[in-house]
């Protein structure tokens, strides 16, 4: 099985420096109340980003052709997964302008449930991404046919759109200057996240090795957005959540 140097820093360097980390900020904030809702969806959200890349790793392992099918479903799965994590921080940012919400429980399902079912009709798209597998082992980068990247795209840019919408709302609620600080965080890696995935859809669809290139060298600003939404939020989830709008 031959692969190529891009691959192997951006599967199992990049890739793998994320699952590890994520993991960790993950069990970090739910070992602090683990029955605490805002807990529970800050820490999904680095959870399902760790397993998407989990997942990443499994499909790259294939070099046998006849698994193509399996490696392409497992790639739609991990797309799935990244996206999935777009929604949990949506749902987190919603919560923390209406901190009320937090306590509605049906909210927070049938939220989840709906961006779930949305994200959902990519498996529908016939023959929507392709992962070649050639006869001598070697695995090809993903490719997206324009439909998949289209549909992709606009859940991603809407979901982008609203978040920084309501950072702004939550931006202009806060008084306390530890609070604002922790915003400019926040926002900064909404930035990181959002630039990554968007990056990676162009550069499936457009399928240009230049792009693969900056899409691979780039992807390390995931672990710097990480660092980010766990300094912004993660470490705030300490104090009860009804008070962030009045901490001094």
């Amino acid at each position: 099985m031959s692969v190529s140097i891009l691959r192997i820093i951006q599967i199992y360097f990049i890739f793998g420096s994320v699952c590890i980390l994520f993991l960790f900020f993950g069990i970090k904030i739910l070992k602090r109340n683990p029955k605490d809702r805002l807990n529970q969806v800050a820490s999904s959200y680095f959870i399902t980003i760790s397993i998407s890349a989990i997942v990443n790793f499994i499909y790259a392992s294939f070099s046998d052709p006849i698994f193509q099918p399996l490696v392409n479903f497992l790639y739609k799965i991990t797309i799935y997964l990244l996206c999935y994590a777009t929604g949990l921080l949506l749902l987190i940012i919603i919560l923390l302008n209406k901190p009320m919400m937090i306590y509605t429980t049906k909210f927070q399902i049938k939220f989840l449930l709906i961006y779930g079912g949305i994200l959902s009709g990519i498996f529908l798209i016939p023959n929507g991404v392709s992962v070649r597998i050639q006869s001598d082992g070697t695995q090809l980068f993903p490719v997206w046919s324009f439909p998949f990247f289209l549909y992709i795209i606009i859940i991603l840019l809407t979901t982008m759109i609203y978040s920084f919408y309501l950072c702004i709302k939550i931006y202009k609620k806060f008084k306390s200057k530890i609070l604002v600080k922790r915003i400019k965080l926040l926002i900064c890696g909404i930035i990181c996240y959002f630039y990554i995935i968007i990056l990676l859809c162009f550069t499936h669809y457009l399928n240009i090795i230049l792009l693969r290139q900056i899409s691979a060298i780039s992807g390390a600003l995931v672990v710097f957005g990480g660092f980010f939404f766990y300094y912004s939020i993660g470490t705030s989830l300490k104090q009860p959540f009804n008070n962030l709008f009045s901490q001094d």
